[in-house]
């Protein structure tokens, strides 16, 4: 970034407010319907910035999008999070305004080189169920000082994987990225802070979340419901790259139906001689993890209604590439109709949940 001034332009009372209490603490305000003495008539609410949404350059600058939350509802960092990527911001007065304008280029182009490692793992706005947990990342970049070349650079792909199973793990876990986000989140910065061994600093984090009750090995029924994953879940497409390591994220990928849904239709597998019961369970099954896979956009599209068997044939036309597709992707005993569905579905579950078992719960080296 250049050396240039950088100025914020807040034009008007309201936003100069606003900025102050983002920086400095929270706010409540009534809510409508609400009776005065209902204790949940004045949630407290934080400034929050999106970090997903593409700052748009205009005549004077750049706009960015603040919204003030609750906790519930927030998945977006605080600004005064933000703020502290490259200082800590500890009272709203003159001289850290002025910290603030000189470090700003800084912390601004270290949020977009954090977003773009996001990218690269193909997390996105649908799929980062939590922006705050980019940044402890943040952090990092930020006292690495590292450039654009940090993102592709193969000396660097060591520490980006590391950085991409936390960052995925801690998406999947349940209540990471929850109550008391705050202290989490400094105490997570003064881990990066402290440590000068040149690489993420996995097994230390890990450790600090472990000691705040932030434990990010998997219990059996967290397990359990993580291969039942269905589609439309905000933690699949991470998951999948997690069990899928060999898939280049920098590409467009999409989540696909083995089995294509048109091939569920109810009058469709009435035919097939099956009850209510069987068609209602079939429906349901082809929505989870089991069933599912990552395509690239145009291999979805050319797969379209096909049944696998018939698509892998048709896309590997050497033997030896079609039992490679079959073996890395686990689909095994996949057929060219729905005969034998319910038996494949439950065989590759069963590999899936060993897999997630073997992927998730990896201890970090001893601090």
């Amino acid at each position: 970034m250049p050396d240039s001034p950088v100025t914020a332009v807040l034009d008007g009372q309201q936003r100069l407010t606003a900025l102050n209490v983002g920086l400095r603490g929270s706010l409540a305000a009534k809510e409508p319907n609400k009776w005065w003495n209902n204790p949940n008539a004045f949630p407290v609410k934080r400034l929050h910035l999106d970090l997903l949404h593409e700052a748009k350059p205009d005549e004077e600058g750049e706009i960015y999008r603040f919204e003030f939350l609750t906790e519930e509802r927030s998945v977006t960092p605080e600004v005064g999070d933000i703020a502290s990527v490259g200082f800590k911001v500890e009272n709203f007065d003159r001289k850290n305004m002025k910290k603030l304008e000189a470090n700003w280029p800084k912390v601004a182009e270290t949020l977009r080189l954090t977003v773009r490692l996001a990218a690269s793992f193909g997390l996105s706005r649908d799929t980062l169920n939590a922006d705050s947990a980019l940044l402890t990342v943040a952090y990092y970049i930020h006292k690495k000082g590292v450039t654009d070349t940090y993102l592709t650079s193969k000396g660097d792909a060591e520490d980006r994987t590391v950085i991409k199973n936390w960052l995925i793990r801690s998406l999947i876990k349940p209540g990471i990225w929850g109550s008391a986000l705050d202290v989490l989140l400094s105490a997570l910065r003064e881990v990066v802070r402290s440590d000068d061994n040149g690489r993420f600093p996995v097994a230390a984090i890990e450790h600090e979340m472990r000691v705040r009750g932030k434990n990010l090995a998997f219990t059996n029924e967290e397990i359990e419901d993580l291969a039942d994953r269905r589609y439309g879940s905000r933690d699949l497409f991470g998951l999948l790259t997690l069990l899928f390591p060999f898939i280049d994220t920098r590409n467009q990928f999409h989540i696909d139906h083995i089995f294509p849904r048109t091939v569920f239709h109810a009058n469709k597998l009435k035919a097939l001689g099956l009850s209510v019961e069987e068609i209602a369970r079939f429906q349901a099954l082809k929505e989870c993890l089991p069933n599912l896979q990552l395509l690239q956009g145009p291999d979805n599209q050319s797969k379209s209604g096909q049944m696998p068997a018939q698509w892998i044939a048709n896309t590997y036309k050497k033997d030896e590439e079609r039992k490679d597709y079959i073996a890395r992707h686990l689909l095994d005993g996949v057929m060219t109709d729905l005969n034998g569905f319910e038996a494949f579905y439950k065989e590759r579950r069963k590999r899936l949940f060993e897999r997630i078992v073997e992927v998730l719960n990896q201890t970090a080296p001893a601090v």
